[in-house]
């Protein structure tokens, strides 16, 4: 019962949207936010067993998507001065943003959960942004300061 409450620390590496989205761009924030939703998403149902290897669909389309956004990502590094003249810098930030995706749609499991155990899920809602908001109180202030 205790990981379900825990579904707002999920999202915390939100953080890196905030000051990533200005140094490299709200498409790459978007695209890799979406590849680790996906990613997270392809794990679940390959855990839970409603997917499999042979789904050749569902594995191709998955493969399509990262083909996509590493197409773009071409075009994006050569215009972008963050990633050439800060390369870890902006490989942080980047992973951050693939990181968030799976935190979103980790948190959506989590909320699943958590709503059919106490019975709702605008008590659910609650409650994980409740742990959001008092968890994220150091990561916001230090980005305030």
């Amino acid at each position: 019962m205790i990981w379900p409450l825990l579904g707002g620390l999920c999202v915390l590496t939100g953080f890196a949207n905030i000051s990533g989205s200005e140094l490299v761009g709200a498409q790459i924030d978007l695209l890799l936010q979406l590849l680790g939703m996906l990613s997270m998403a392809l794990f679940l149902d390959a855990r839970e067993g409603r997917i499999t290897c042979s789904d050749k669909r569902r594995i191709c389309g998955f493969f399509i998507v990262v083909a996509g956004i590493g197409a773009g990502s071409i075009h994006f590094v050569d215009e972008c001065n963050t990633v050439q003249q800060q390369p870890p810098f902006a490989a942080v930030i980047l992973v951050g943003f693939f990181v968030s995706g799976l935190g979103y749609a980790m948190q959506a499991k989590c909320n699943s959960q958590l709503s059919a155990n106490i019975g709702g899920p605008a008590s659910a809602c609650i409650i994980c942004a409740a742990v959001t908001i008092v968890a994220g109180i150091p990561t916001q202030a230090y980005i305030f300061l």
